[in-house]
């Protein structure tokens, strides 16, 4: 009986985590304050400058400046402009920078792109733990079992793509690409080998237990069977099916 409550407990949290992990990226900010607070001075930059432009020429209709003046002060401007702009520019990128995580713009982005697969990843190997216990060996069986290998390979790839599958910030591969290509295609193979010999693994030695478990109950009743009165033998094996039916799994 405790066994069955902690595997429906363990089957229900990892339901529930396959179908929270897609969600998880809501409650992760877009952009952090830092860029937030940064991006618009971009604008301010370029109205400083364009009123500062729009000052000289004013001047220069006025006739309060002369032309070289004019030329003067309009290359100041447009140097400070720029030297302000590319300061601005450097500490944008520095701040997307920090604010990336793994390949990704930010570290919300990640959860949205890493969650959809892991729940489809878990979802899937969680059919493949149902075919590989409940369906008797067969055709049917492999056909399932078929199945279970291609959705898993499927959700399998997106999973490790999610991962690895990224640029760095000078929009190399860290590696080279068939390294990458080898990780996609042989990584969720080796996730559905690996949850094969789990699934199967563990069917083993439930099995193994329910046949020792059988074992003593008939050693049980053999030797029960000699201290049980003749009169009494119809009353004795109807508690002994009512027995076993209260520990059937």
């Amino acid at each position: 009986m405790g066994y069955r409550i902690l595997r429906t407990l363990l089957l229900s949290t990892v339901i529930v985590f396959s179908v929270a992990v897609t969600f998880l990226h809501e409650y992760f900010p877009k952009k952090s304050k830092e860029y937030v607070d940064h991006y618009p001075k971009h604008s301010l930059i370029i109205k400083e400058r364009n009123s500062e432009l729009q000052n000289i020429l004013d001047k220069l209709d006025n006739k309060t400046i002369s032309s070289e003046e004019y030329i003067i002060a309009f290359n100041e401007i447009k140097e400070s402009s720029n030297k302000s702009i590319k300061e601005y520019k450097s500490k944008l990128n520095n701040i997307r920078k920090n604010d990336s995580y793994k390949g990704y713009t930010s570290f919300k982005n990640f959860m949205l792109a890493i969650g959809f697969p892991t729940s489809g990843l878990i979802l899937t190997l969680l059919f493949f733990s149902v075919v590989i216990k409940n369906i008797p060996s067969g055709y049917k069986k492999k056909f399932y079992t078929i199945i279970s290998f291609v959705f898993t390979t499927c959700w399998g790839y997106w999973f490790v793509w999610s991962l690895i599958d990224r640029l760095n910030v000078k929009g190399e591969y860290d590696f080279e690409p068939w390294t990458y290509n080898f990780m996609l295609y042989v990584l969720p193979s080796i996730i559905f080998l690996s949850s094969y010999f789990i699934f199967k693994h563990h069917i083993t030695i439930e099995q193994k237990l329910t046949k020792v478990i059988k074992a003593m109950s008939r050693f049980m009743v053999i030797d029960a069977k000699k201290h049980v009165k003749p009169e009494s033998m119809t009353d004795y094996k109807k508690d002994y099916i009512n027995a076993l039916k209260d520990g059937m799994p």
